[in-house]
């Protein structure tokens, strides 16, 4: 058993102990005197030091921009798939509305205040539902490299620190 537990009730212990015979003599009970500071002019804690000038708090953040390697932008996109699948302008104008459908729905569901787990998880309907719909307007050889293309992106996007090692 352990005995700090023990330690406060002996010390009441011996304080009543200490009590009880002046009692039976009925003698006033006088504490004990306290012993004195050694320094009295010393203060006991050091005085507490403000900065010259109040910092100020933090800048607010601002909403993530719409033009890092996580941006959907209706126009590159649609430039690219023009040049990666040799798009005809009827699919080129069927693909159009789309992507600017998507880019607009993207934009919201990444609104500032959106957790980012909820954002992610729209994020991911929204463009397997783009995805779904593309995949109307292409041909087969089209298609084809399409899958090659979200492949390539998929790849890309999943192996972090391309250039570093860990020698």
């Amino acid at each position: 058993m352990s005995r700090k537990p023990l330690l406060p009730l002996a010390a009441t212990a011996l304080a009543l102990g200490a009590l009880v015979p002046a009692m039976a003599e009925d003698k006033p009970v006088t504490p004990q005197a306290s012993p004195a500071p050694a320094t009295a002019t010393a203060p006991a804690t050091p005085p507490v030091k403000h900065h010259p000038k109040p910092i100020a708090p933090p800048p607010p953040l601002l909403p993530t921009p719409q033009s890092g390697p996580g941006a959907f932008d209706a126009e590159k996109r649609l430039a690219n798939l023009t040049a990666r699948l040799k798009l005809s302008p009827e699919q080129q104008a069927k693909l159009k509305p789309i992507l600017e459908e998507t880019q607009a729905k993207v934009k919201e569901a990444r609104a500032p205040g959106t957790k980012p787990t909820a954002a992610q998880d729209k994020v991911k309907k929204i463009l397997e539902d783009a995805d779904n719909r593309m995949r109307l307007v292409f041909d087969g050889a089209q298609k084809e490299e399409w899958e090659k293309i979200k492949a390539e992106v998929k790849t890309q996007s999943r192996t972090p620190f391309k250039g570093t090692t860990l020698e």
